[in-house]
């Protein structure tokens, strides 16, 4: 009852006039960058705050000559050198009289201006001790509240009739979130965050799952507060870091992370985050970062002891509902960092304290997991320049020898070519608990590899991208039982004659090796597993109308055998001349013969949503998404999807979430409403 009068106060307080900037563009933008992340990592993390904090950038430019370094790293399609590159710039010819002025900064060209324009703006440079004053937070400050609700119309085997195999989920099939954001000009920004997932039951206070932080940035010696739910990240992720992270992308030489700090936890994710206090502190060209976290995650629970941490966030069976808050988790951290304009040093420690024990299960390739009440995680990371190279790397321990260590360089020799390289090298028994880093698989553990990435313009309008990836494991994985090696290669190639078209070529080569499982070999044998892969896509524009048509085809070899997978998907999306109306849609054909041929295909979603489906078997999706905007206040997305198989199959899915038939129909709601005082 009491969430029911918030969300009836909320809405009253955002029924008000308004002027709305138009985000549609940039909401593509940003979708198609997370497009390029998820391309090679079959998921982008946390995704859904990355794509919030770009929205909250693009509603409040940087001002690009005021903007310092800390600012303009927040732009992540920018390279470390390109941020140096702009900031030296401005310091050898002075203030930016145009934005097309940054056509002659070295190292950027027309793609990266674009990509720049909606999150930077010309105007008087901002007073660094500007006051807040809270009459103008109160009348200035922007409103949003989202409501969403996502269905599958069709009944999932964990809502029939309980049986001893498959017992009925707790809750109704509906998914239901709410999300209340405020924010002053990047200085005051609050959150509340509630979610119930399909199966879930309804509290007696309402959601499953809860969230809310307050967040204050000042240009004074308090940098940062966040009172409630936060996730940190510092150098380049081995001691600690939540949320988005950099890895293999079609960006071949963005490899560096280069954020420090704190963020509100914006997202839905019900495990990446800390609950707490957290607060940076600014001494002149140091920093100090600090937090404490008190929470009660989930657990998976056998023979009375804590086996692992339970990390989905779902709570449908009575068996998911044992796991939940079975453990207590206190965390401390501390970073210390120098910043100076050629030189960045720190360290950080983080501490964590369980309540109970964690013991794994003892199967062979968990052996090195880890195990205990506590862990104590602590690094060093640097970045500098010399002669126009960009250094940077991180070394981390947990206990010796459990060490971790991440170094790389960037480098353009000249204005059209880029180059990176990346080396790693994580010991087995290195196994921190809130690190993500630069790695072949999900996790910092047990690998050693080198990395390297290029990026040329031969002729103008053309870009080659490229990258080589060699990688190796001492133990054991899920999956492969013996010590292991891999590779990975990617060309792209892109090339843009004129700004309504765009024609691209991904080519990709991977290798590494699985266990073949076999009743009737004596011992377990590893193989060779060999996948490659090509995509052409065609971008066009025509007035109002943007086409995409593309065309995927793989090859997948493995104990002697082998299978090609092909896709093929055309997209539309228009903009009507005399309605507030978005429409996209697609058709996607696909013939994939086995699950080892599964490809993994980005498709629109309501707003702060992003999906990468992967597909298998032989069938067709297609999906409708529109938007309506009825007033400045007021927004309304729409959703209609369906998958059909076409290869014979009876059922899709397995388990609790089988559904009997040949079709998936999923419906995704989602309402804006908004005000903001201009």
């Amino acid at each position: 009852m009491k969430l029911f009068l918030l969300i009836l106060f909320l809405g009253y307080c955002l029924v008000c006039t308004g002027q709305e900037a138009e985000m549609g563009a940039i909401e593509q933008f940003i979708a198609t960058l997370l497009e390029q992340y998820a391309a090679e990592q079959e998921e982008v993390p946390d995704a859904e705050s990355f794509f919030e904090e770009l929205m909250a950038l693009a509603a409040q430019p940087l001002e690009l000559n005021s903007a310092d370094r800390e600012q303009l790293i927040r732009l992540p399609f920018l390279t470390d050198l390109q941020v140096e590159n702009i900031l030296y710039h401005r310091y050898t010819f002075g203030a930016f009289t145009s934005l097309y002025e940054l056509q002659l900064v070295e190292g950027l060209d027309m793609t990266d201006i674009r990509r720049m324009l909606p999150f930077v703006s010309l105007g008087t440079p901002k007073v660094e001790s500007t006051p807040l004053r809270w009459w103008e937070v109160k009348k200035y400050g922007r409103h949003d509240l989202y409501l969403r609700t996502d269905l599958i119309p069709e009944t999932r085997r964990g809502y029939q009739s309980g049986t001893a195999s498959y017992p009925v989920y707790a809750g109704d099939p509906l998914h239901s979130s709410m999300k209340y954001r405020f924010d002053y000009r990047d200085r005051i920004r609050l959150a509340i965050t509630a979610e119930k997932d399909p199966g879930e039951r309804w509290w007696n206070k309402g959601f499953d799952f809860m969230s809310a932080s307050f967040q204050y940035r000042s240009p004074g010696w308090i940098k940062n507060l966040i009172i409630g739910d936060f996730t940190a990240g510092f150098g380049q992720g081995l001691v600690i870091r939540q949320g988005f992270y950099r890895s293999k992308s079609l960006q071949t030489t963005n490899v560096v992370t280069l954020d420090n700090g704190f963020k509100r936890a914006a997202s839905t994710n019900e495990y990446q985050y800390f609950r707490g206090i957290a607060a940076t502190f600014q001494l002149r060209k140091f920093r100090i970062h600090s937090f404490y976290s008190h929470r009660r995650p989930d657990a998976t629970v056998g023979d009375g002891i804590i086996r692992s941490l339970y990390q989905t966030g779902l709570h449908r069976t009575e068996t998911e509902l044992q796991k939940q808050n079975q453990l207590t988790q206190h965390t401390a951290g501390i970073n210390l960092c120098y910043a100076g304009p050629q030189l960045e040093w720190g360290v950080s420690a983080v501490y964590t304290r369980f309540s109970r024990s964690i013991e794994p299960l003892m199967e062979p390739y968990k052996y090195f997991y880890f195990s205990g009440y506590n862990q104590l995680t602590t690094g060093t990371h640097y970045r500098f320049s010399v002669h126009g190279i960009r250094f940077f790397g991180e070394t981390a321990f947990t206990a010796w020898p459990a060490v971790g260590t991440v170094n790389g360089f960037s480098y353009s020799p000249a204005s059209r070519i880029s180059l990176s390289l990346v080396q790693r090298y994580y010991h087995r028994s290195f196994q921190p608990l809130f690190a993500s880093s630069f790695s072949a698989r999900q996790g910092v553990n047990d690998e050693k590899g080198i990395y390297f990435g290029m990026e040329v313009y031969p002729a103008a309008r053309l870009k080659l991208a490229v990258y080589a990836d060699s990688y190796r494991f001492s133990w054991m994985k899920f999956g492969i039982d013996a010590p292991s090696t891999g590779y990975d290669f990617l060309l792209y190639l892109l090339y843009t004659p004129d700004r309504d078209l765009q024609l691209s070529l991904k080519a990709r080569h991977r290798q590494q090796y699985t266990s073949l499982r076999n009743g009737q070999l004596p011992v377990l044998v590893a193989d060779r597993e060999l996948k490659s892969s090509a995509r052409l896509q065609c971008d066009y524009s025509a007035a109002a109308v943007q086409f995409r048509s593309s065309l995927e085809l793989n090859r997948y070899e493995h104990a002697g055998s082998s299978s090609v997978g092909l896709g093929a998907w055309q997209d539309l999306s228009t903009q009507l001349p005399q309605l507030p109306l978005k429409i996209s849609l697609r058709y996607c054909m696909f013939s994939i013969p086995t699950f080892d041929n599964r490809m993994y295909i980005y498709e629109k979603d309501v707003l702060h949503a992003f999906y990468t489906p992967s597909f298998s078997g032989k069938g067709s999706r297609y999906y409708l998404l529109v938007q309506y905007k009825f007033s400045e206040w007021l927004s309304l997305w729409c959703k209609l999807a369906q998958l059909r198989y076409a290869d014979g199959r009876t059922t899709i899915g397995s388990g609790y979430e089988e559904i009997s038939g040949t079709k998936r129909t999923e419906i995704h709601f989602l309402l804006r409403f908004r005000c903001r005082k201009l």
